[in-house]
């Protein structure tokens, strides 16, 4: 049977790392589109809850912690070899820098 990725073997005592190691190297594409998936996740689940509790939300402020969920995500995947190169990490953190100074920029002096 043909598959469209080589299925990774976890009989041999391999650990997670290996097998997202392997789905990696076949779909490159899954490691980002993973810190993708927490990224929005954060995002929308925080502003909406955030919006149903109080009637208003801070997208802002929900950028920022999104972007530090995700880099949380993505600083331990950059310790196994081939799982997340060095070109999303900086990716990860220029958003974070850049939802940062978003934040910071859009409070009034009067907000505490």
């Amino acid at each position: 049977m043909s598959y469209l990725y080589e299925i990774p073997n976890m009989t041999a005592g391999t650990g997670l790392d290996e097998v997202l190691a392997s789905t990696q190297a076949s779909v490159p594409v899954f490691i980002p589109m993973l810190l993708l998936f927490v990224f929005g996740f954060v995002l929308i689940s925080g502003y909406i809850q955030q919006n149903r509790r109080t009637g208003s939300a801070d997208f802002s402020m929900w950028t920022v912690l999104a972007s530090i969920c995700t880099l949380l995500v993505a600083l331990p995947m950059t310790l196994v070899a081939g799982l997340l190169s060095l070109d999303w990490l900086v990716i990860v953190v220029i958003v974070n820098i850049f939802a940062g100074l978003w934040f910071f920029m859009d409070r009034n002096k009067n907000e505490v």
